[in-house]
């Protein structure tokens, strides 16, 4: 333990964020238990480095199993998904096994034996997190549902988990509690999705590589038969392959779950996953994507596969990224820059649409420029930061949401940077950005403003540009973006 990265650059009680004291309580605490235990748990190459706050309270959560089952916290710590290294998902599933296995003790066994030696296949691990959801969940009244009874006695269930139906178990996650099929002239509720998919399911998987996050799988669900020339499989690969491209990340997981709809989404209660878009006049929450990569898509729109998989690297609740405008401090509506994750979106969509051939780069700015001419700059709003000014959220003579102009500065902006750096330096930058709007808990940078702040933004920008492009890229963020910081002298 003391050789352990974190412990030999010394301990801090009050860094909440590593927790390293705490971690060192938590080993004395199951050392105490086990010494097998404990030495099984620091041979973990994750508990060597810097330790992070989730990776803390796994040590809190293996520590308190083991107060109620020793052998069931070794099989958990065994668990090849476990000792390669956790990422968000898997930290997510280990605490929700521990919480199932203080509730239903037989259930978590049970969870535990069908993913303990799994293929790399993100869904075997996340059903684990999924089914502690199906426990605890309620209807939009607060009233417990019965779906995870209904759900762990389904025979499929009971007689053990292949790969389909954990990524089944998952798709069930996005079925709404008022999910039914409705006889429009009667108005009467027949059966529920939910339980049409528990009795019988279509499915179709694609297994295929991206070149960064390697084998990669695509699961589609849906209660009716899928036509065979529906082409969401391949579009779906081909966004994650330009959307990989051009952010230069793998993707946090390695397969896609998604579940087909028609008609009503009904009511997703509290846990309503994030809202990629609600279009007025036709079927609500059309399309519902989970952070972890559980998507629910109408049939009708499945033209919005591209951005849909680009969300899955910019999302809307992945850092700050649409200007608060009802902050009574305009500085804050500047420096907490909310354009960025739907014009990174658009960006990436656009990209991605260019390189499988469907639609030029260049024709897609074309019409980006010509709406924000014709909705925003004729109305005096010209840039991102003159419409961070604004006192309204709306123009008022065309009743257009502010953010949505700045979300169309924000894709020309990201477009005329592309253009000018090449595709290989701007996807080192959108990396970069990736990277900063994934940051949780506040962090702030230099100037105590949240990151990523616009300056921040502008920064990366600046910081892979060559010093013969700099000034271009001043020129562009000047025009598009507006920002004071553009005039600033810049630090390499």
């Amino acid at each position: 333990m003391a050789s352990a990265d974190w412990f030999a650059d010394g301990t801090n009680s009050t860094d909440m964020y590593s927790g390293e004291m705490y971690s060192l309580q938590y080993l004395q605490l199951i050392a105490q238990k086990s010494k097998s235990l404990a030495d099984l748990l620091q041979s973990f190459t994750w508990l060597q480095d810097d330790l992070t706050f989730d990776e803390t309270d796994t040590l809190r959560s293996l520590n308190r199993i083991a107060e109620r089952d020793l052998q069931f916290t070794l099989d958990m710590a065994r668990a090849p998904w476990v000792r390669d290294g956790l990422a968000g998902y898997e930290e997510d599933a280990l605490g929700s096994l521990g919480r199932l296995f203080l509730s239903n003790p037989d259930l978590a066994r049970q969870l535990l034996a069908n993913t303990v030696h799994t293929p790399v296949w993100s869904s075997d691990i996340r059903v684990i997190g999924t089914l502690e959801d199906f426990a605890i969940h309620t209807d939009a009244q607060g009233h417990r549902t019965d779906r995870h009874h209904r759900l762990v006695s389904t025979p499929w269930f009971t007689d053990g988990l292949d790969p389909r139906e954990r990524a089944l178990v998952n798709a069930l996650r996005l079925v709404g509690v008022n999910d039914h099929t409705v006889d429009i002239d009667l108005q009467i509720n027949h059966n529920s999705l939910f339980d049409r998919l528990l009795e019988q399911q279509h499915t179709k998987s694609l297994t295929f590589s991206l070149p960064l996050t390697g084998p990669f799988r695509i699961w589609v669900f849906d209660d009716k038969p899928i036509s065979e020339d529906l082409n969401i499989l391949s579009t779906f690969a081909q966004g994650l392959r330009g959307a990989e491209r051009i952010v230069n990340t793998p993707l946090p997981f390695n397969d896609l779950v998604i579940l087909m709809t028609r008609g009503p989404t009904g009511d997703f209660g509290k846990d309503e996953p994030t809202s990629l878009t609600g279009l007025s006049g036709l079927w609500p929450q059309t399309v519902l994507v989970n952070q972890d990569g559980i998507i629910r898509i109408h049939e009708t729109r499945t033209n919005l596969i591209y951005q849909i998989v680009a969300s899955l690297y910019f999302d809307e609740s992945a850092g700050p990224n649409y200007a608060y405008f009802d902050h009574p401090d305009p500085r804050a509506r500047l420096l907490n820059p909310k354009w960025l994750a739907r014009s990174a979106q658009e960006f990436i969509n656009a990209f991605a649409n260019d390189s499988q051939g469907s639609r030029s780069f260049a024709d897609q700015n074309h019409e980006w420029e010509t709406e924000a001419r014709s909705k925003c700059a004729e109305e005096g709003q010209s840039n991102i930061y003159e419409l961070s000014l604004q006192k309204s959220t709306v123009l008022y003579s065309r009743a257009e949401p502010l953010r949505h102009c700045a979300d169309l500065y924000g894709r020309i902006l990201l477009y005329r940077l592309f253009t000018t750096l090449g595709e290989e330096r701007m996807s080192v930058a959108m990396r970069d950005l990736h990277v900063l709007a994934e940051l949780d808990g506040g962090r702030k940078n230099a100037e105590g403003i949240l990151t990523p702040s616009d300056k921040d933004i502008y920064h990366t920008f600046l910081r892979h540009s060559p010093p013969d492009l700099r000034d271009e890229v001043r020129h562009w963020y000047h025009h598009f973006h507006g920002g004071p910081f553009v005039h600033e002298a810049f630090q390499v």
